[in-house]
């Protein structure tokens, strides 16, 4: 009965996440691929670092998830072939607080919201959109930060070439203490190898 509830709520969950991720691909086809490679890093650094179950399960479909407030910008600015203007990034800066907006009015992603929220803030305090900084930021949202940013520099952009991995690695590392938790960086270190 309880567990047949439960069973119940999960499946329904799961279809949830799976029509956010169908408007995420509607939307923006580069968010499809890049959310899943965000996940498989994420959940990476999340099992190095040691997390427990629960905390590896909200990784999961937080990081699945992390774009979804890109539903909310206008596609000439999310899709932009070039360079985006500043006015143009200050409105792309909104998206993590949209994703908590659109998450967070369901009552079993409150937690994700929050998560979701601060995935582009930094270490020392110069991320977005609260300026948070070390440990003010949730740990699933440091992880999933370090995934998102090296799968965006190995991906090939309209206005850039991708990185090679060994120089995206780097640029991790040169980031340690400044954009990223030293901590996990240490973490992808230790499972680089295995991408």
């Amino acid at each position: 009965t309880k567990a047949l509830v439960n069973n119940k709520l999960k499946k329904m969950y799961s279809g949830t996440i799976k029509s956010f991720i169908k408007a995420i691909e509607t939307k923006d086809q580069f968010s499809q691929e890049h959310s899943y490679r965000v996940v498989s890093l994420a959940l990476k650094i999340g099992m190095e670092y040691g997390l427990s179950s629960e905390d590896i399960e909200l990784l999961k479909y937080t990081s699945v998830l992390h774009d979804i407030g890109n539903i909310a910008i206008p596609d000439n600015i999310l899709t932009k072939p070039d360079k985006l203007t500043k006015k143009e990034f200050d409105e792309i800066k909104k998206h993590p607080a949209y994703g908590k907006e659109i998450i967070s009015s369901i009552e079993y992603f409150e937690d994700a919201g929050k998560i979701i929220s601060h995935h582009h803030e930094h270490w020392d305090g110069k991320g977005y959109p609260d300026n948070a900084k070390g440990k003010q930021i949730p740990l699933l949202s440091r992880i999933i930060f370090i995934a998102e940013v090296f799968d965006a520099l190995t991906s090939e952009r309209s206005y850039r070439p991708a990185f090679d991995i060994e120089a995206a690695v780097k640029e991790i590392q040169n980031e340690s203490g400044k954009k990223f938790d030293p901590g996990l960086v240490d973490c992808f270190m230790s499972i680089y190898n295995t991408f």
